[in-house]
């Protein structure tokens, strides 16, 4: 038996579990695990098996979906988080507070408020779906007008909510080609942000080598056009 967040994978089945916490209280369970390994890393270091392996003056949180919401509060918050990557966060979840690190917001295909409602939309969710996409919206956008420079807001085509997670290769069949944009897409921000390659994310993003399925995008989850 594998369990993944909400849902449990027993004998080739998927299970969703009936009782689980609320967004809130998951989002501060994940942070305290997280400042856990901060706070344990200077320790490991003097440790024979590590010896001295983190840079602890370099650290970078990723997450997906709620993940992604948990790596934007500890962005904003703990000031040991030199960048942040957030894989179609939960956005309508976080709350005011906003990091002041370099960020990079990877949505799936659907990254539009109409795109993004059309994706989520159930025909019983009595406007849930409506409230969770503006609110999705309306974060976005100030992430876009507020984060500082550095920060990069992009969408992969093919792309769906899944297709940025471990589960989802297993229960789905998702493209290598969109796999792969993803990967690059974390690499190349790391490469600049934690080994200090200053201008290796816009020469990758701007050059031949740019990662295939990834499209700029605004706070809106609107394409970009470049003149």
């Amino acid at each position: 038996m594998i369990v993944f967040s909400r849902f449990i994978l027993m004998e080739g089945s998927i299970l969703q579990a009936e009782r689980f916490p609320d967004d809130a209280t998951q989002i501060a369970t994940r942070m305290e695990d997280i400042q856990l390994v901060l706070d344990s890393l200077k320790q490991w270091n003097q440790e024979e098996f590590f010896n001295g392996i983190f840079n602890t003056n370099k650290i970078g949180v990723i997450g997906h979906s709620l993940g992604g919401a948990t790596v934007f509060h500890l962005a904003a918050t703990d000031k040991r988080v030199n960048c942040a990557i957030l894989l179609d966060a939960s956005l309508h979840v976080v709350d005011n507070k906003m990091p002041q690190v370099p960020t990079l917001n990877i949505r799936q295909e659907a990254s539009s408020y109409i795109e993004y409602l059309n994706a989520i939309k159930d025909e019983e969710d009595n406007g849930t779906s409506e409230d969770v996409a503006k609110g999705y919206i309306e974060k976005q956008t100030e992430m876009y007008e507020r984060l500082p420079a550095g920060s990069s807001f992009i969408k992969v085509k093919g792309a769906k909510h899944l297709s940025f997670s471990t589960i989802g290769r297993l229960i789905s069949d998702i493209p290598s080609d969109v796999t792969a944009t993803i990967e690059e897409l974390i690499i190349v921000f790391l490469e600049e942000v934690l080994k200090e390659k200053q201008g290796f994310y816009s020469s990758i993003m701007n050059g031949k080598n740019r990662p295939i399925h990834a499209v700029d995008i605004d706070g809106a989850g609107l394409p970009i056009t470049n003149p």
